[in-house]
């Protein structure tokens, strides 16, 4: 080798990478070999079905074999219409009308183990919050059938409220009436029929765009939006329904306030993300552990871009994150976390589905399954997507 071509090699390995503006999209094959990054998700647009309208604000679930898809609004329609996909096969069947819960938006929806239990929400009306409702419905997807929910000793007419499921009963909790935030809620047993009203010593204050999530052994109630408490946005409450029992959480080293963010339970943590507090989005996050009552900072290197009413996801391994409304439009961008190594992988892939909010999606165990939503230019999208991720 000549003396030429040694100092040829040193000075290549001397010169400076490329600069790169953050904001410019990598190439996916620059992606695909570059730390921190993904490949672009694989994302198939699937063929729309005929019964399928563009709508936004609906209901979505995983049942473990297929996708089942309810409610919602359209352009001058509201819907309470529904339908039900098959992964394996890839059809898709309309769910039965009777005895469906009435056209409404923001209501909660929870999978129950052997049924769809929808509930609550607003129907339209002459008022520009809609008319609360205090209603719902039970799908069982065997039957093709819609069991009606009693409302005797329901809790109060609302919307945008936070619902989970225990393995026996479903836990309503906070929301909004015409006029303010809601405190309160109720336990629905679908065995039985009954609702029990839930012990409001030591309950969260009245808030809505909250969330809830179930450990297993109790409900989390962190963060929203409150008229009544300044700080009620940064607090955060843990309910255990054996003991009908309300206690605070620890608020130190907790997430900056905020609402309109997402959780996730991992099977040990509990991870916040995103949200807006005030009028400005963000990209942050932090673990809680239950069992330790402490929270720890989540790594923002390589985190999504700022942003509210976006969709999380656990896959069992990852967090994530896609869609929602950023601090300059729609993001395009999107991410993983994995909690175990701290760790997020993002990119901005060029065939992704049109950036949207107010969609559904959910994860079948192999793959993402995406509905609906409404794009920044204020066009219902009626576009049905399925998306792998690719190797962690």
């Amino acid at each position: 080798m000549s003396i030429l071509h040694i100092f040829l090699g040193l000075l290549f390995l001397c010169l400076p990478p490329l600069a790169r503006s953050e904001d410019q999209p990598l190439d996916p094959k620059t992606l695909a070999g570059t730390t921190g990054y993904h490949r672009a998700l694989n994302w198939q647009q699937l063929e729309t079905p005929s019964w399928s309208e563009a709508r936004q604000l609906h209901s979505g679930v995983w049942t473990g074999r297929e996708m089942l898809v309810w409610g919602g609004a359209g352009d001058s329609t509201w819907f309470n219409s529904g339908a039900r996909y098959q992964g394996s096969s890839g059809r898709w069947n309309t769910l039965s009308m009777e005895n469906t819960p009435s056209p409404r938006c923001g209501q909660s929806a929870v999978w129950a183990g052997d049924q769809w239990l929808i509930w609550g929400g607003y129907e339209r009306s002459s008022h520009p919050l809609g008319i609360m409702v205090q209603t719902g419905s039970a799908y069982d997807p065997l039957g093709d059938r819609w069991i009606t929910i009693p409302t005797d000793g329901a809790p109060s007419a609302r919307a945008d409220h936070t619902a989970i499921w225990t393995g026996k009963e479903m836990i309503i909790w906070g929301g909004r009436n015409q006029d303010q935030p809601l405190e309160g809620g109720g336990r629905y047993n679908p065995k039985l029929k009954t609702w029990t009203p839930l012990n409001r010593t030591n309950s969260p204050p009245p808030r809505l765009n909250q969330t809830m999530i179930w450990t297993g052994e109790e409900a989390i109630v962190w963060g929203g939006f409150s008229l009544n408490e300044s700080n009620s946005l940064i607090q955060g409450f843990k309910y255990r329904p054996d003991r009908d029992e309300w206690a605070g959480i620890s608020t130190q080293s907790a997430p900056l306030m905020r609402e309109n963010h997402t959780a996730i339970w991992t099977g040990k943590e509990m991870i916040i993300w995103g949200g807006n507090g005030g009028e400005v989005n963000l990209n942050t996050g932090t673990c809680y552990d239950p069992k330790t009552d402490v929270w720890r900072m989540i790594s923002t290197h390589h985190a999504p871009s700022a942003r509210k009413l976006h969709t999380t996801i656990w896959t069992g391994e990852v967090m994530v994150i896609w869609g929602g409304e950023g601090n300059g439009g729609n993001p395009t961008d999107w991410g993983t976390y994995n909690p175990a190594t701290d760790t997020w992988r993002k990119t901005k892939p060029a065939a992704e589905p049109k950036p949207r909010t107010n969609h559904t999606m959910v994860w079948t165990g192999q793959e993402l399954i995406l509905t609906g939503g409404l794009a920044e230019n204020g066009d219902l999208l009626p576009d049905l997507w399925k998306g792998k991720l690719p190797p962690q």
